[in-house]
């Protein structure tokens, strides 16, 4: 929904123990996830941006085995750019939580 957010930010603010940040293939039917395209452990301080072309294409999962993570995420939106997306057909396929449980 384009109306909700259009670019994502998350700040890692603190981590500790094991656990990594994962990006996966969204099949073209959103059946199913595919191959992992990258995986990290991210650290104090890194940022991350990413937006509405990534969402449609790529879900990202957090997955920490122990300790934790604490991280600051902003939904941003802006009426210009949503304006812009729409205006190019451009539009939210899948939201990331049809993912969660998977």
């Amino acid at each position: 929904d384009l109306s909700r957010h259009t670019f994502t930010v998350v700040l890692t603010l603190s981590e500790e123990g094991s656990g990594r940040f994962e990006w996966r293939e969204i099949a073209p039917d959103a059946s199913c996830l595919g191959d992992v395209t990258a995986s990290g452990h991210p650290r104090v301080g890194e940022l991350a941006i990413h937006g509405l072309a990534c969402n449609n294409a790529l879900a990202h999962r957090a997955f920490w085995e122990t300790g934790r993570r604490l991280a600051l995420v902003l939904f941003c939106r802006s009426d210009e750019m949503e304006a812009s997306l729409a205006a190019s057909g451009m539009k939210s396929s899948i939201t990331m939580r049809h993912w969660w449980s998977k």
